[in-house]
């Protein structure tokens, strides 16, 4: 298992903005909240500017203009991947790693 120091320089080698040229850009957190406080968008959370509920909202949105099987399923889906991650949320914060670049 790699050490919080060898996580911490791995992680500083991931790209944390995506381009889409003349469509704009996402930023995505780059690094510890609690140390760096909120920086960029987060993937999936409950309280923080995040992508996952952005993506369920605006399906939702469009499905209720042209309803499909297809897109119900997309949002469940989204849903399901948002809970998954909320869930290792927890179990970091319960681990007291929460913040940090330790295991859980």
């Amino acid at each position: 298992m790699a050490t919080e120091q060898e996580t911490r320089e791995k992680n500083a080698t991931v790209a944390h903005r995506i381009d889409f040229g003349e469509h704009g850009f996402l930023k995505f957190q780059e690094g510890p909240r609690v140390e760096v406080g909120i920086n960029g968008l987060f993937i999936a959370d409950d309280k923080e500017p995040s992508v996952i509920p952005a993506l369920i909202q605006h399906l939702k949105n469009l499905n209720s203009v042209l309803p499909s099987r297809e897109t119900s399923l997309a949002i469940t889906k989204l849903e399901e991947c948002n809970m998954w991650l909320l869930e290792r949320k927890r179990a970091r914060e319960a681990a007291g790693v929460l913040g940090s670049y330790k295991a859980h």
